[in-house]
């Protein structure tokens, strides 16, 4: 949601932030800006018809990644399993990504938006903490 009809001159604003706060960033401008995308994905958990469910995304860690911790905790799992959780994305095979990892680069993003750190999603709950 973040990048749809923006021109260039805000995305290069976007991306500069982005790179000024990493991932935490990120996580932030979603929070801030994809709040009806945000809703309706988590609205669609409440449809049993819809069940089972398959969440797919190319790395599993941002949107996904935040999807599924709000989730996690909504159904009571502790924090710590849930960032333990978004962490394990840290563990998988990003090799087949590279095309990815270029793109971002030559988006001018940092490398290390492929990572998953702990302290990302940790950082977006303590945010969600003091705003929420």
């Amino acid at each position: 949601c973040l990048s749809r009809g923006l021109g260039d001159v805000y995305k290069r604003q976007i991306i500069s932030h982005m790179n000024v706060d990493g991932l935490f960033g990120l996580y932030v401008l979603f929070l801030e800006h994809c709040k009806p995308q945000i809703c309706k994905a988590l609205s669609t958990f409440l449809d049993p018809k819809r069940y089972p469910m398959h969440i797919y995304c190319n790395a599993g860690k941002d949107r996904t990644g935040l999807i599924s911790a709000f989730l996690l905790i909504s159904l009571g799992v502790d924090r710590e399993s849930v960032l333990d959780d978004y962490a394990r994305t840290q563990q998988a095979d990003f090799s087949k990504h590279k095309a990815f990892e270029s793109s971002l680069v030559k988006a001018g993003l940092k490398a290390e938006f492929m990572d998953a750190p702990r302290e990302a999603m940790e950082k977006t709950m303590q945010f969600l903490d003091r705003n929420c």
